[in-house]
Formats: C-alpha cells, sequence, structure tokens
C-alpha cells in the first residue's frame, strides 16, 4: 500500500487523486522508528540541497510494511515575505533539474518492475519545475531583460522534455494556463501570469 499509493502521493498529485491536501514528503511531517533508519542506513545525502527531505522520506517509507495517520495538526509552517524559500537564487533551476534526475534514479530502483505507477507523476513533477523556477523568477529583483532570459531557458527545458496532453489532464486550472502558454512560446504571458500570481500569494500571506 505504501508502494503503490502513499510514495506516488507525494512525487505529484494528480487532478484525478482528488485530494484535500497534498502527501508532502516533508520530514517535519513524520514520526520514524530510529530502527528503520538504523537497520537500513537510511540517511540525509549530504550532497543534496533541495528537497533532500524528500528522498529521505521516500527511503524511509519504502522499508516500512505499516505508517499510522494522525489527522490533528501538531506543527505550523509560516512562510515570510522575506524568508530564504521566497528568494531567488542563480542556479536553483540547474540544482532542481539535476535533483529530479537523482529522483527519477531512486523511482527506478524502487518501482523496477513496475515504473508505469509513477511514470505519469514524475512527469508532472518535472512540470512542476518549470511552474516553480517562473515563478522565483516573477517575484525576484532581476532585471526585466534577465527575466525574460531566465524564462527562455525553462521553455527550452518545456520543450526538451516533450510534455504531452496526457500531463495537461491532470493539473490544476492555474497549472493548465500556464501549459498552454508554454506550449504557445509566449514569455511575455507566462510572466505576467505567474507576476499576478505571486502578488496575489504575497498578499494573502500578509493579509
Amino acid at each position: 500500500f505504501i508502494i503503490e499509493h502513499i510514495i506516488p502521493l507525494m512525487i505529484a498529485p494528480l487532478k484525478s487523486d482528488n485530494l484535500n491536501e497534498p502527501v508532502m514528503g516533508s520530514v517535519c511531517r513524520l514520526v520514524i522508528r530510529k530502527n528503520i533508519v538504523l537497520n537500513n542506513n537510511i540517511s540525509f545525502d549530504k550532497d543534496v540541497r533541495i528537497a533532500e527531505d524528500l528522498l529521505f522520506c521516500i527511503d524511509v517509507l519504502s522499508k516500512m510494511n505499516f505508517l499510522s495517520v494522525i489527522k490533528k495538526p501538531y506543527y505550523n509552517y509560516i512562510r515570510e515575505e522575506n524568508s530564504s524559500i521566497e528568494k531567488y537564487y542563480n542556479n536553483n533551476f540547474e540544482k532542481s533539474i539535476t535533483f529530479s534526475k537523482l529522483l527519477d534514479s531512486r523511482m527506478k530502483n524502487i518501482y523496477r518492475n513496475n515504473y508505469n505507477i509513477i511514470d505519469k507523476r514524475f512527469q508532472v513533477y518535472r512540470f512542476y519545475l518549470c511552474t516553480w523556477e517562473i515563478s522565483a523568477i516573477a517575484r525576484s529583483n532581476l532585471y526585466y531583460r534577465e527575466k525574460m532570459h531566465r524564462i527562455s531557458k525553462v521553455m527550452t527545458f518545456f520543450k526538451e522534455n516533450s510534455f504531452t496532453m496526457r500531463i495537461y489532464k491532470e493539473l490544476n486550472n492555474s497549472r493548465k494556463i500556464a501549459f498552454l502558454f508554454f506550449k504557445i512560446k509566449s514569455k511575455m504571458l507566462l510572466y505576467i501570469c505567474f507576476k499576478i500570481k505571486e502578488h496575489l500569494r504575497i498578499k494573502r500571506y500578509n493579509s
């Protein structure tokens, strides 16, 4: 059950999942038996700086036979406008792509006999990389010309991955709009769309 249902949800939610809340691969959401970590030599990868806790959670869950879910919240995650997660880092997109390759390798190892369970979700995750980067560019303090240059790099990544309408059908409405803007190769529409989205998001956090 964990490998077939829980881990796939951590990679990327699909519209067909009909989830009220995402299943996040974050260690702050888990209480883990010590022996699972020690007996399987599980640790954080010191060379990974992006989503390292996702890999750790996948490694742990893949070795578990059962888990329990407590719906009561015990942890508050507060995002502030000036926090590190809101800042733009020059090589973050390249690191995210490198991480996605590492994640794909991990998935192929776990699902070596049935990769179709995870294939569509991994492609959705790869598209999420595009939207996350455009969001980061939109809220950054970069000059406009530099923003357009970086959006061009993201569009190249989108083209190289040959995302299909199979992915489009599993996106929420805002990401469907972004998908279409990528398809028609409109940097300007992408930038405007995510600039408005980020403005509304920050306004909501500050209210």
